[in-house]
């Protein structure tokens, strides 16, 4: 899309799903970004142009009735995007918008995630949000102010690739899906509170929870267990023990322990074979 003469309204307004990328990375004109719009088949626009009409843009998109955004996806790192996120947030409130997203994506970046992306956060209806997704690092300052919104409260699923500021396991004790990486040492106890967070909700099949790069004492974890001792067949030479919790309905919470993750899971016995 490189006419000027376009209407983002009628370009978008076809679809029922769409995913909305912002690229804040460098370009040869100062102040502009990339805005990209995908459908689940095709990208429909993509254009680098300035910060205030990809803004004006963004609320014309966000306000089409009945549209679902699958994911609203953004980052990159320039001098000005502390100003940029002012802009996209002043317009949100003048114009009475949420952003009604089923996954927020912060990707990648050489800087961490700031304060004024938790203040974009805020702007999700927490209603519709189901997921957050993390590809940067997180400051312990910005990893606190984060897990107080209603957001964060109220999403079910959770990945972030930099998790080494992350702090107490209960943050995360009300997620349905944890995809964590480069996690702190876990203690036995915290491994413990984890697995029972998973068996005594009523969770979903393919419930999991992953948590890697870190260390587990594996023998501890184990004596927490408050069930026999029982382990599975291995089917790998990393895995150090697995153990099966009977749950409802013929569900099983499945516990690895590796050296460096714990990962469970909820299945039938039938479904976990081939996971």
């Amino acid at each position: 899309m490189n006419s000027s003469n376009y209407s983002i309204t009628e370009i978008c307004a076809p679809y029922k799903s769409l995913e909305i990328s912002l690229s804040l990375k460098p370009v040869k004109v100062p102040y502009f970004t990339s805005l990209e719009v995908r459908s689940t088949t095709e990208t429909i626009f993509t254009r680098t142009y300035s910060d205030f009409s990809v803004t004006k843009d963004l609320m014309q998109i966000l306000a089409i009735p009945d549209l679902k955004i699958k994911i609203f996806d953004i980052g990159g790192c320039v001098f000005n995007q502390e100003e940029f996120l002012d802009r996209v947030l002043e317009a949100l409130k003048k114009n009475n918008v949420n952003i009604r997203s089923d996954t927020l994506h912060f990707h990648n970046t050489t800087k961490e995630l700031t304060l004024k992306n938790i203040d974009l956060l805020r702007n999700f209806d927490p209603e519709v949000l189901y997921g957050i997704e993390i590809n940067t690092k997180v400051s312990r300052e910005v990893f606190q102010e984060m897990v107080e919104t209603d957001q964060w409260k109220k999403a079910k699923k959770l990945t972030m690739f930099s998790s080494q500021n992350a702090r107490s396991i209960d943050n995360f004790l009300h997620f349905e899906k944890i995809f964590l990486i480069d996690y702190p040492k876990i203690s036995p106890e915290d491994c413990w509170k984890i697995i029972k967070s998973f068996r005594h909700r009523d969770l979903p099949i393919k419930s999991f929870f992953d948590i890697s790069g870190t260390t587990v004492e594996i023998s501890e974890v184990i004596s927490l267990y408050d069930e026999p001792e029982k382990c599975e067949e291995k089917d790998s030479e990393y895995v150090q023990h697995i153990q099966h919790f009977n749950l409802k309905n013929d569900l099983i919470l499945e516990i690895r322990l590796y050296k460096d993750k714990i990962l469970g899971r909820i299945g039938t016995k039938e479904s976990l074979q081939y996971y």
